[in-house]
C-alpha cells in the first residue's frame, strides 16, 4: 500500500490596501463563500486550508492582514517568516496598485530572502471600470520577480489558478532540489578575478 505523501506546508501572507477584496478571495478559496458586505479585517485573520494539486497534498496557513494604514506597522509580524506573499490590488483603483510598491519594499527589507511574491488583480468582474491594465501589472510583477494573477472573488474566477500557481512553483522547486541532490558533484572552475557586474540603471518602478 502506497503511503500518503506528506503535505507541503506553506505560510501565506496576504497584503494590500483596504477594500481590494483580500478577505473575499480567501473566503472564496477556503470555503467557496462570498459576501458582498464582507466586514473589514481588523488586525489580521487566520485561515487553514488543505488542498490537493496534481495528487500532491498542500496545507496553506494563510494570514489575511488588515489594509488600513494604522495596522501597517503590525504587518511584519505576519510576513517575516512567510513562504508566499500575495500583494492584492483592485483593478479599478490605481491607488491600490501604487501601494504594492510600498508593500514590496517592506517584504524586501523585513521579510525572508526566499519568498514567492504574487501580484493579484482582483475585481475583474468590473472590467468596464478597469484602471490598471494587465500589461502594466505584469510588467511590475516581472520587475519584482513575481507572478501575476487576475481574479474575481465575486464570480469565482482565477481563484483556483492563483493557488495553483503557488503549488506549481513549490513542485518545481522540489523537483529542482531532487535533481541537484542526485547529480554528480561538479568541478569548480577557478578564475583569476571575479567579473564585475554592472548595476542596473534606475527603473520606473522605484
Amino acid at each position: 500500500m502506497q503511503a500518503t505523501p506528506k503535505p507541503h506546508v506553506l505560510k501565506i501572507c496576504v497584503l494590500g490596501s483596504a477594500g481590494v477584496g483580500k478577505s473575499s478571495i480567501l473566503k472564496r478559496f477556503v470555503s467557496n463563500d462570498y459576501d458582498d458586505n464582507e466586514e473589514t479585517t481588523l488586525g489580521a485573520a487566520f485561515m487553514d486550508k488543505m488542498y490537493t494539486y496534481k495528487d500532491q497534498p498542500f496545507r496553506f496557513q494563510i494570514w489575511d492582514t488588515a489594509g488600513q494604514e494604522k495596522y501597517a506597522p503590525l504587518a511584519h509580524m505576519y510576513y517575516r517568516d512567510t513562504h508566499v506573499a500575495l500583494l492584492v490590488y483592485d483593478i479599478t483603483n490605481p491607488n491600490s496598485f501604487d501601494a504594492l510598491k510600498e508593500w514590496h519594499r517592506e517584504i524586501s527589507e523585513r521579510g525572508p530572502k526566499e519568498v514567492l511574491i504574487g501580484c493579484v488583480g482582483n475585481k475583474i468582474d468590473l472590467a468596464s471600470e478597469e484602471k490598471i491594465d494587465f500589461d502594466t501589472a505584469k510588467s511590475f510583477a516581472d520587475y519584482i520577480g513575481g507572478f501575476i494573477q487576475l481574479t474575481s472573488a465575486k464570480e469565482n474566477k482565477g481563484i483556483s489558478d492563483l493557488f495553483g500557481q503557488i503549488c506549481e512553483h513549490v513542485l518545481k522547486e522540489a523537483s529542482t532540489t531532487r535533481e541537484n541532490e542526485n547529480s554528480e558533484p561538479k568541478q569548480t572552475l577557478k578564475t583569476s578575478s571575479p567579473q564585475k557586474v554592472e548595476e542596473k540603471q534606475g527603473c520606473c518602478w522605484l
